[in-house]
């Protein structure tokens, strides 16, 4: 019987043009199995979750950087909010229940029980999937990468828990991260409630705490730099900070700004609120990507030089 690793290999291996992968969850050795499978002139996008719980826990590896990277067609792309296993080669689909694992695929002595059914990219669903999905979605490059693996080095320690704790994530509430825009004004209040000590701050900060808490989906039992070092991977690959600092390729004032946060992400009549919010936390959570510089007139954000 035709094992599902074998089924979606035969997928890769008929793609032309382009190949697309979407799991949340990926490891090394399928994701490798699977670009071999494919000829070197498709261009593949594959897309994991990828977030620092995940590498800690071990059920996404970090070195599906390696592979991808070592493919000259092939990027990697990250989604806050991916649950969805969708594999497609040019025009025909495969969509169902499989991470890219090999306990999902039944490459493992205890093989999940899983699901993978044929489609075509025709269907006005799919389409409609596809371009939610690439709406939501951030490249990730090199300095991703070495956060992401410091941040799930910091969480270890924690790493039983956070197994235990993962398929439960995926299933959270239904908010969904990707042009999110913190509402606490005060970062550093957000691992007090946290950590469980919310009655030090005033219901209103607590509830915005607990609020922004609720997106970021923080994994239990971390300690302060674990913690803030997931909270810096979240951010950097958010959407919203992405195409932010796209803005920022030259220091710009706080003013403008504003009117940016206004026009290109809709924030509407809380643009002043959400920028004073949104300016703490960058540089609270990422000081080595963002500073801030006061001029004899303006206030002024820029990105630091690497």
């Amino acid at each position: 019987m035709e094992t599902l690793a074998e089924r979606l290999e035969t997928l890769c291996r008929s793609a032309s043009e382009h190949l697309l992968l979407v799991a949340p969850f990926a490891k090394e050795r399928i994701v490798r199995q699977m670009l071999v499978a494919t000829a070197r002139e498709v261009s593949v996008d594959i897309v994991v979750r990828w977030l620092p719980s995940d590498i800690a826990a071990g059920v996404s590896d970090l070195e599906i950087w390696d592979v991808v990277s070592s493919f000259e067609n092939a990027r990697l792309l990250v989604h806050f909010d991916l649950h969805a296993k969708y594999f497609r080669a040019d025009e025909t689909c495969l969509v169902g229940s499989a991470n890219l694992t090999g306990a999902a695929l039944g490459l493992s002595a205890r093989p999940n029980l899983e699901l993978l059914i044929s489609a075509e990219r025709a269907n006005p669903v799919l389409s409609e999937f596809e371009s939610e999905l690439f709406a939501g979605c951030v490249v990730v490059d090199q300095p991703l990468v070495d956060r992401t693996r410091e941040a799930a080095e910091l969480m270890l320690p924690a790493s039983p828990a956070l197994a235990l704790e993962t398929d439960a994530a995926e299933e959270d509430e239904s908010i969904t991260q990707a042009w999110w825009i913190p509402t606490l004004r005060r970062p550093e209040d957000l691992y007090v409630s946290y950590s469980g000590e919310g009655e030090l701050l005033s219901d209103g900060v607590n509830e915005d705490a607990r609020d922004d808490l609720r997106h970021l989906r923080v994994p239990r039992g971390l300690n302060e730099p674990a913690f803030n070092a997931y909270v810096g991977v979240v951010l950097i690959r958010s959407p919203a900070v992405v195409k932010l600092e796209g803005f920022l390729g030259q220091p710009r004032r706080f003013g403008e700004v504003r009117r940016f946060l206004e026009s290109e992400l809709s924030v509407g009549e809380s643009a002043d609120r959400k920028w004073q919010a949104l300016f703490r936390w960058l540089i609270y959570f990422l000081p080595d990507r963002f500073e801030y510089r006061r001029g004899r007139y303006s206030e002024v954000i820029a990105k630091r030089e690497d």
